[in-house]
């Protein structure tokens, strides 16, 4: 096999990946790694020594590289992350799919569509799959408020909101991105999910009907497809923190809660004095149900990743040797543009094409 070369036809036991950038969103994506039997961490690069030797205590039999260059001509990956600033995804990117790698890349996918288009081109001719860092779109909100879709009846509106706070201090002493910037770089998450629904209840063309930025960073748009609206609420300033969902139906409504992992239904035209009462006790006692799941699986998760047991089974040969889980459902929408779901996402369709 040449450098950077994947033959799509052989059996992988384990994925060899490239990391590209050496700061936070890379260290999570060597720690997320570093959890799964299915792949590696092989190569980490970055021109600054420093950054690199943070990854490497993460992943310590990867070399480190100053140059996505030097790392194609020492050795072979199967998959390549782009964890770089935004205005260097398109370069890097093409770079990798020349090179016949595999690209998972960070959000924002690239800056424009004209670029996107060009990168999947680039993709279909040489055999090879880009995916962006959309990993809300598996996440457990999403997966059952599609279950619960046809319930709905005719969607009729959508609404999707993210409020965050701006980090002001980074742990590696470097320095953090603007808050305007750091607006941007957390936009994908709530606009790939408001059109990914948009896309699946009705047919046409999705536009854009007003948008408006804010002197201290929120962002609202109102988004048409057909008959059907949306609107798109980001902001820095709202409090508390949360990231949600709204689907409206001419049978219901549902509420996407991705900080809780929840969704709460209310199934039903809720016009009877009935309804009335008993909606919001039926809404708070999925609230309280849901919350309480879905924390008691994060302890558990941590615990069982935290334990000695865990950490000596995950290095036996024997779980080395384990086959890949069955891959889900393919996520390849790069112009629409929890951390272990990203990666996740990523190897799931990794091992799909790489068996």
């Amino acid at each position: 096999m040449k450098h950077g070369k994947t033959d799509l036809n052989a059996p992988v036991d384990k994925l060899r990946v490239g990391i590209l950038g050496a700061g936070q969103m890379a260290r999570q994506h060597a720690r997320a790694i570093g959890r799964l039997d299915g792949a590696t961490v092989t190569a980490v690069v970055d021109p600054d020594a420093s950054a690199l030797a943070e990854v490497r205590r993460i992943q310590p039999t990867a070399i480190g590289f100053a140059t996505l260059e030097d790392l194609l001509r020492a050795q072979a990956v199967d998959v390549v992350h782009v964890c770089t600033p935004p205005q260097t995804h398109e370069m890097l990117t093409e770079q990798a799919l020349e090179a016949g790698c595999h690209v998972y890349v960070e959000k924002p996918f690239v800056e424009t569509h004209a670029a996107a288009a060009r990168l999947a081109k680039i993709a279909d001719r040489k055999g090879l799959k880009i995916c962006p860092g959309h990993q809300l779109l598996y996440e457990p909100p999403t997966r059952r408020a599609l279950e619960l879709l046809p319930a709905l009846g005719e969607l009729i509106h959508v609404e999707s909101y993210f409020s965050f706070r701006a980090m002001k201090h980074s742990a590696s002493g470097r320095a953090p991105l603007r808050d305007d910037l750091q607006l941007l770089d957390i936009l994908p998450h709530p606009v790939y999910l408001l059109l990914d629904f948009l896309e699946r209840a009705t047919e046409g063309s999705t536009r854009l009907v007003s948008v408006e930025i804010g002197p201290r960073g929120t962002v609202h748009a109102l988004v048409r497809r057909g008959s059907l609206t949306a609107t798109l609420v980001v902001t820095l300033d709202g409090r508390p923190v949360e990231s949600y969902l709204r689907l409206v139906g001419t049978n219901g409504s549902l509420h996407a809660d991705y900080v809780r992992s929840t969704v709460q239904q209310n199934i039903g035209p809720g016009a009877s004095g009935v309804d009335k009462l008993v909606s919001p006790y039926r809404l708070a006692g999925q609230l309280l149900v849901g919350t309480t799941r879905a924390m008691g699986k994060r302890f558990i998760k941590k615990q069982k990743r935290d334990s000695p047991r865990y950490l000596a089974r995950s290095t036996s040969p024997s779980a080395k040797m384990s086959r890949h889980r069955s891959a889900g459902p393919i996520c390849w929408r790069p112009w629409r543009s929890a951390r272990r779901s990203r990666s996740r996402c990523a190897l799931r369709i990794q091992r799909r094409h790489l068996r």
